[in-house]
């Protein structure tokens, strides 16, 4: 029964206040986006028992999906509401006996729905509620909840160190790991600084690193040493990430560390290590060295043992003041990496230490590893004490057993399995694909559904029976193995591998379950086998390229094949090799040469010239065997050579040319002079060899520079060139000296006019800038046999007349008089 009080009460929600007229206040809770409910509340024996809703607006019943309650007691209105909600007596009889406005948050079970309540009086035994519904957010907050949870569990489950702290230091977090360390529970280290864990002499080092950190540069990687378990102090490297608001201020950091004592204790024997062997030096495969950079970027080894003879085939004394001849052999792969890692090492005074190849001019490749230790020089330059082994044979093998590696990985990863997670009941929650294909069925048809014994043989069945309790016991099972029946009668025999996934409090919650089909794996496993010496045959890389041959024809090759010789993919499939040689003369030669000693199990090697599809003729070194057991079948590596072959080329060219002008050297002039003095002599011609310095360079080098006065020089060279006949030679000696071989004089004088052109070219004005500017030139003669029969001779004599040339005024000619000169 309604409380008779309530038979005639007026709709009107609460009484004027201060003049409100009520339509203007029925008016306001009618248009309020809350559903709001007046109510007066019903008491039994002084305890509130049950509320009548005297009014309600339309967004309550959208918000509650109710039709009109006015004058209905709210246990009519929705049945068992009060059972289910006892907040709602509670709460309600508390603001309608005069208490303070409250609010909650409830699920109405009666309307499956999830509400935030607030709740005020405007008179005794009365109140206002307003109800909105909230089950999105409430739907939002859960899912943060379980992603929440599955983070925790994620960072839980590192080997590394993770913690959060705020910028004061203070702990907000820390993962098992973290606990571990510091023999710590999670609630003792919660709330407490990370200073104390650290040794006081890094903490200045720390405190310093991550005051480097903003919003531009939010990471940074700091080794310092910390106080572990038990008082032990330890290494780690931690990794801190730095979280800011939007204004740029600091909110948190986030460290990951990791135990680095044995990679430090490591470092320290290195470097005693490194003391014992420099008192052996001498008795090392290796060379023991002291590398020093200059602040100019300029390199040297002031000290290198003889075994740097065998490691960079160089002298002790011809990289004693520079070192670009060691940097000139350095792989092209490698060059940036060890440039890098020397600037890095220079900078941080950390031990350098790297591993790289080397590429000597014959195409030879060789692996080093370089182990130093830098220290500050007091002129400004670094300086590292170290040593350099050859480890090529160790990097073969490491090669090989890469292979070998990524050979098995690869038969891991694509071996097919099956994955599914069970419940306590051994039904599914969880599985993949591959085991559903098994099945046979769809993922709807088992998840929360099935359970995995219902797909077992009888036989299975019991040893799942078995072994399921002491699972959850122990945590783990390994190789259990099972027959699966799929929904078409097939069996199938697997292994399963397995582990538990419990809550907070040890209570199982699921599995984590692999399963191998056995037979397959067995399968793949001998296929491979069988397939072994064939692909390591055909190896594919990027280098390489690789070719499988049949008739001299292309029955497979690898990707590099077709980068080395520009085709595309599939062009070269089936296609003859001939289309790769340069003529026909080439590809008869090779195919005489190679196929008897490929016949004879031999190995075939040399290099040629080949053709790309552009037309581009490039070298390779090419070498081919037979392949076993099929003798049509062989098998051909090629290797591009052309850059290796280039830098031979340009290597002859500057060791027999000035680097400044282009002219023949003093090398290749004596090499000259003398195949011109055999031919002068044969041919009973005269021959000139002229001694040349400029007059009034010196002036002008200094006056505007030294870079001024090498463009002069160009200048002077081209125009000598130019003045000088065909057959003739003009070479520099260095500085301002130049030598001029005139051949094929059929006269003594011969050589006049000639010379009387070059120092008409040299007097000619020179533009330095807006400036014009002159100089002359001595010269001095001798000839062919007059003055002397031999290279030194000549030359010695001609330089003499050039002094002579000099005295007499400068800018002119003067042949050698042997009374003059002494």
């Amino acid at each position: 029964m309604i409380d008779p009080g309530c038979n005639n009460l007026s709709p009107t929600l609460v009484p004027k206040a201060n003049g409100l007229p009520d339509d203007i206040v029925q008016n306001f809770f009618a248009q309020m986006p809350s559903g709001a409910v007046f109510c007066k509340m019903l008491y039994r024996n002084g305890q509130p028992e049950d509320f009548v809703c005297l009014y309600s607006n339309q967004a309550f019943h959208a918000q509650t999906g109710l039709g009109p309650v006015d004058g209905l007691r709210i246990s009519v209105a929705v049945p068992g509401i009060l059972e289910a909600n006892p907040e709602f007596l509670t709460v309600f009889g508390r603001v309608a006996g005069g208490g303070s406005a409250e609010s909650f948050e409830t699920f109405v079970d009666g309307l499956q729905q999830w509400f935030s309540v607030q709740a005020c009086s405007s008179k005794p035994g009365h109140f206002i509620a307003a109800f909105n519904a909230i089950n999105q957010r409430k739907v939002a907050e859960e899912s943060l909840v379980a992603s929440e949870k599955l983070y925790r569990g994620l960072l839980e489950d590192q080997t590394e160190t993770i913690c959060r702290f705020k910028a004061d230091g203070s702990l907000i977090y820390v993962n098992d790991a973290f606990c571990k360390l510091f023999g710590k529970s999670r609630e003792a280290l919660l709330g407490l600084s990370w200073h104390r864990s650290v040794w006081d002499e890094d903490l200045p080092l720390v405190n310093a690193k991550l005051a480097t950190l903003s919003p531009g540069n939010p990471v940074v990687t700091i080794e310092n040493r910390i106080i572990a378990v038990h008082g032990e102090i330890r290494w780690g490297q931690f990794v801190n990430r730095a979280f800011f608001d939007g204004q740029g201020v600091l909110l948190e950091i986030q460290a990951v560390g990791r135990d680095i004592t044995e990679q430090k204790l490591s470092e320290a024997a290195n470097a005693e290590l490194y003391t014992r062997l420099a008192k052996i030096s001498s008795r090392v495969p290796g060379v023991i060295y002291q590398y020093k950079l200059r602040s100019d970027g300029s390199s040297c080894f002031p000290y290198a043992s003889e075994a740097i003879r065998d490691i960079y085939r160089v002298t002790p004394d011809a990289v004693q003041d520079d070192a670009s001849a060691v940097f000139a052999i350095l792989h092209p792969d490698d060059y940036a990496g060890v440039a890098d890692s020397i600037r890095q090492s220079a900078a941080t005074l950390e031990p350098w230490q790297q591993e790289y190849r080397v590429r000597f001019t014959d195409g030879c490749v060789r692996w080093l590893y370089g182990n130093a230790v830098p220290r500050n020089a007091s002129d400004g330059s670094v300086i590292w004490d170290g040593f350099i082994t050859d480890i090529t044979e160790r990097k073969l093998l490491e090669d090989r057993l890469r292979v070998s590696a990524q050979e098995l990985q690869d038969l891991y990863d694509r071996a097919p399995c099956g994955y599914h997670s069970i419940d306590v009941n051994g039904v599914f929650t969880n599985i993949n694909d591959t085991e559903l294909a098994w099945l046979g069925c769809g993922r709807n048809e088992l998840v929360g559904k099935k359970r995995i014994s219902e797909f077992m043989t009888a036989e299975s069945k019991e040893r799942f029976k078995a072994t399921f309790p002491q699972f959850i016991a122990a945590g783990h099972i390994e190789n259990v193995e099972f027959e699966l029946v799929g929904k078409d009668g097939a069996i199938r025999q697997v292994s399963a591998n397995a582990t538990a996934i419990n809550d907070s409090v040890g209570n199982f919650v699921k599995s984590r379950s692999v399963l191998h089909d056995i037979s397959e794996l067995k399968k793949i496993h001998n296929e491979l086998m069988l397939l072994t010496a064939e692909q390591q045959a055909m190896l594919d890389n990027e280098l390489v390229g690789i070719v499988k041959v049949r008739n001299r024809h292309t029955i497979w090759i690898n990707s590099a094949m077709e980068r080395i010789f520009g085709y595309g993919e599939g062009e070269l499939d089936g296609q003859p090799n001939r289309i790769l040689y340069l003529n026909e003369r080439s590809y008869q030669e090779v195919g005489a040469a190679a196929y008897p000693i490929l016949k004879a199990h031999g190995i075939y090697r040399t290099q040629l010239k080949m053709r790309r599809k552009d037309g581009e003729v490039i070298w390779i070194d090419l070498n081919g065997m037979q392949l076993p057991g099929d003798s049509r079948d062989s098998v051909w590596m090629l290797l591009d050579i052309t850059a290796s072959k280039r830098y031979e080329q340009e290597i002859e060219r500057i060791a027999f040319h000035d680097v400044l002008t282009g002219l023949p050297n003093r090398k290749l002039i004596t090499d000259r002079l003398k195949q011109a003095l055999a031919l002068a002599e044969r041919n009973q011609h005269p021959l000139a060899v002229c001694y040349l310095d400029l007059d009034g360079f010196k002036p002008i080098n200094d006056q505007y520079g030294h870079a001024a006065g090498d463009k002069l020089l160009i200048e002077i060279a081209r125009r000598m060139q130019e003045a000088v006949r065909v057959n003739d030679t003009v070479g520099r000696l260095g500085g301002d000296e130049f030598v001029l071989l005139l051949t094929g004089l059929k006269q003594i004088d011969e050589y006049r006019p000639v010379l009387q052109r070059v120092i008409d070219a040299i007097n000619a004005p020179f533009s330095i800038g807006q400036r014009l500017v002159t100089v002359g030139a001595s010269i001095g003669v001798a000839l062919f046999a007059r003055d002397g029969d031999n290279p030194d001779m000549l030359l010695r004599h001609s330089d003499q007349a050039m002094y002579q040339a000099k005295k007499s005024g400068r800018n002119r000619v003067c042949l050698y008089q042997a009374e003059s000169n002494g």
